[in-house]
C-alpha cells in the first residue's frame, strides 16, 4: 500500500485504532512501513489526546482517553498542581510536595495531598529526616501541615 513491498505484509487500519478505527486492509503494508506509521500515529495520539477526550472519541477498546490538566485552587499557593480529567469529567488531582523559603530565610517542605494516609506518610518521612540530622537546629515542627484535597 505504501512502499509496494510484498514481503512481511501486515494489516493496516484505514482510520487509526486510537481513534476507534476498526476497518483494516489485510496485507495492506509491510512490517517496516507499519512500524513507521505506528510511531507517527503514536505522536498524533499524544498531540490529540485532549481533543479526543473533549469529543469523547473512543479507541478500539471503547475507552475515552484521560486528559492531563493543570490545576489551581483558590486560597492555596501550590505551584505545578496537576491531575487527570476522567471521561466522566471528574478530575483526579496528583499529590504535590514543594520546597519553599519562609520569610526568615529557612527552607521547608509542604504538600498537597488527596488522602489523609498520604499526608500522614509525608509527616512521618519529614520527622524521620529530622531525626537523622544530628545538628539540626530546629527539631521542632519545621514542616507545614499538609493540605488535603
Amino acid at each position: 500500500m505504501f512502499c509496494g513491498s510484498q514481503d512481511n505484509l501486515t494489516s493496516e487500519h484505514v482510520f487509526p485504532a486510537f481513534m476507534g478505527g476498526e476497518l483494516e486492509v489485510p496485507e495492506g503494508s509491510c512490517s517496516r512501513c507499519n512500524g513507521e506509521f505506528a510511531t507517527w500515529e503514536g505522536q498524533i495520539k499524544k498531540e490529540t489526546a485532549l481533543l479526543l477526550h473533549l469529543l469523547q472519541i473512543e479507541n478500539r477498546y471503547g475507552d475515552v482517553p484521560r486528559a492531563k490538566v493543570d490545576a489551581k485552587i483558590r486560597g492555596m499557593e501550590v505551584e505545578g498542581l496537576s491531575g487527570l480529567r476522567e471521561p466522566d469529567r471528574t478530575i483526579n488531582l496528583h499529590e504535590k510536595v514543594q520546597q519553599k523559603i519562609k520569610s526568615d530565610g529557612k527552607k521547608h517542605r509542604e504538600g498537597f495531598f488527596v488522602s489523609q494516609e498520604s499526608a500522614e506518610k509525608f509527616i512521618a518521612r519529614a520527622r524521620a529526616r529530622v531525626k537523622k540530622q544530628p545538628n539540626c537546629q530546629s527539631r521542632k515542627k519545621w514542616f507545614t501541615t499538609p493540605h488535603l484535597g
